[in-house]
């Protein structure tokens, strides 16, 4: 499942960039704010089940790319495992 990030306060036509590194030099995803929203929804693929980090970019129309910006996530939650007394294997 895709992993959602929303960056806010943006004007209209605003291009958002997700990299995995600060110095990669391709973005993971990329998503610009529509018209009449300031808030751009990037949907990247799934980040991993570790805690780690994203950096972010935005550039408005007829500027340059912003510096990036890191933002820590958290790890993602754990099934609980099968109890082994409820598994059962037939040979």
């Amino acid at each position: 499942m895709a992993d959602r990030i929303e960056v806010r306060g943006l004007p209209t036509g605003t291009k958002v960039k997700v990299y995995t590194s600060a110095t990669v030099a391709d973005a993971i995803a990329a998503e610009t704010v529509g018209e009449g929203s300031s808030t751009a929804v990037v949907s990247v693929p799934q980040l991993g089940p570790q805690a780690g980090f994203i950096y972010v970019t935005a550039t408005s129309q007829s500027e340059a790319e912003s510096a990036r910006v890191i933002k820590a996530y958290a790890s993602e939650r754990a099934s609980s495992s099968p109890e082994r007394a409820n598994i059962k294997i037939d040979t």
